[in-house]
Parts: structure tokens; C-alpha cells; sequence
């Protein structure tokens, strides 16, 4: 086999640019030196230029994608929040899994595979449950369904309602207007559209979404590691609550550099 030949056919991992490839072959800096801190700021800054933010915070996990959804269910939700599944697909399956840890009624609407959620079953539902959390996944990986999001926040929205996205297959594969569409949390991960390694992933949150996050901090029973309120505060910083991958960031900020020099339109 050559392995430095490698075509990879899934929806990630995926092949690495050897600009990247180059990044993670860097001399590794301590995580709490400036030099460190720079890049990655620099990488927060340039992520969010992807997602359309100014107003979004967003903040690094040292883990894949189910980590960033474990974080951001578990700091948006307590055990008596209404939680409404959308789910379509294994991955909006997963965000429904995860929110059954976390509180006492999550409701699902559950669709065939391959076809996408409907906004007007949502509405059916938030009327009886208003100010429920919602979850889906933007872009279905299991099926390639891209899900109706602007739709989806503006009826959530409408009921009070706070909206988790999973963005892990469509940033940096498609639109995601975080403050356009007035996103309350978005998720996404490095082994997809962003073309980096695996074990990186973003939680992004609005201000409305960080004010619900800080009025459930402090409840019991909350993980340790994906701590949201602390990752926000150092991110702010430009800094990490506990050890940074760091040849990670390295290639997060090489492959997000390429993104942008290559433009993602409007």
C-alpha cells in the first residue's frame, strides 16, 4: 500500500492539503506563550470570517465533533428544558442522544432518511412548548440532506426557542450566516469541509445563547473537560482552559488560511 497516496472517499477524514501537512510537522510551542496565543486568536478570527460572525463567540475543543455537541447541549440545556429533536439522519440521532442525558423531555420529530425536517412540524410542536431548546443537524452526513436552517431559527424563534446546530458538514462547505440568521449555537468539526485533522472542534454562541449558557452554569452534574463558560472566558483571551492541541491549531490555521485565500463568496 502507499501510504502517502492515499484517496479517501468519506465524508471525513479527509486529504490533507500539503501546505497543512507541512503545519503539523511545526516545532511545538508551549500552549501559554504568546507566540502560541497569536496563532490562535488568529485561527478564532479567521474561523469566524467563515461562518459570517462578528457578533458569534467561538471557542476551540481539543476533541472531534461529539464533543463539541456534548458541550453545547450540556451548557444550553438542564434537566427541566423542553428539548426538541429534529432528526433525519445518525447524526441528529446523536444530538438526540445526548440531550436525553441532560434533560427530563426531549420531544423528537423523526423523518425518513434522506428526506429533509419541515419547519411547519416544528411550529405544531413549539406551540405547546415554547421556549423548548431545539436540535438539528444543518447538513445531514449520514444522507447529504442539507436541512432547512434559516426556516427552522426563524419559527423557533418565534416561540421563544433557542436552536443547536450541527454544522460539522456544512462549514466551509456552505453558506452558515451565524449573524445573518440570527444562530444561537453552531457545532462544527476539523476532519470535513475544513480540510484539517481529526480532533478539533467549534462551538460558536450568540449573545442570547451566552446569557442562557451563564444562567445554567453553575447546576450540578455539568462535564468537567467541555466546560462552554470556560472555554468562552479563555477563548476571549485568546487562550485554552486545559492543554491545546497545538499541532492541531497548527494545521487549523494553515487550512483556514487556505479557505480564505481562495475566497468563500456570498
Amino acid at each position: 500500500m502507499d501510504i502517502e497516496n492515499i484517496r479517501l472517499g468519506v465524508p471525513g477524514p479527509v486529504n490533507l492539503h500539503p501546505r497543512v501537512l507541512r503545519a503539523l510537522s511545526k516545532p511545538v510551542y508551549y500552549h501559554r506563550t504568546p507566540e502560541f496565543r497569536k496563532i490562535y486568536g488568529e485561527v478564532l478570527e479567521m474561523y469566524n470570517k467563515i461562518i459570517n460572525s462578528q457578533e458569534g463567540l467561538t471557542t476551540a475543543f481539543m476533541g472531534t465533533g461529539t464533543a463539541a455537541m456534548e458541550a453545547a447541549v450540556a451548557y444550553m440545556v438542564d434537566e427541566n428544558t423542553p428539548v426538541v429533536s429534529l432528526i433525519n439522519g445518525k447524526f441528529s440521532h446523536r444530538l438526540y442522544e445526548i440531550a436525553k442525558r441532560h434533560s427530563k423531555h426531549v420531544i423528537t420529530i423523526s423523518y425518513e432518511r434522506g428526506k429533509a425536517v419541515k419547519p411547519s412540524d416544528l411550529a405544531y410542536v413549539l406551540e405547546k412548548h415554547p421556549g423548548a431548546v431545539v436540535t438539528l443537524t444543518h447538513n445531514e452526513t449520514s444522507t447529504g440532506v442539507l436541512n432547512p436552517l434559516p426556516e427552522i431559527i426563524k419559527v423557533a424563534h418565534e416561540y421563544d426557542s433557542y436552536v443547536i446546530a450541527d454544522g460539522i458538514t456544512s462549514v466551509g462547505g456552505d453558506y452558515v450566516y451565524f449573524d445573518k440568521r440570527n444562530l444561537d449555537v453552531l457545532i462544527s468539526g476539523s476532519q470535513k469541509c475544513l480540510g484539517m485533522p481529526p480532533g478539533l472542534s467549534f462551538v460558536t454562541l450568540s449573545p442570547r445563547a451566552r446569557e442562557r449558557v451563564k444562567s445554567i452554569y453553575r447546576e450540578r452534574g455539568k462535564p468537567y473537560y467541555v466546560d462552554l463558560v470556560k472555554h468562552i472566558e479563555k477563548a476571549q483571551k485568546n487562550d485554552t482552559p486545559y492543554t491545546a492541541s497545538v499541532s492541531l491549531i497548527y494545521a487549523a490555521h494553515e487550512a483556514l488560511k487556505i479557505i480564505l485565500e481562495e475566497g468563500i463568496g456570498r
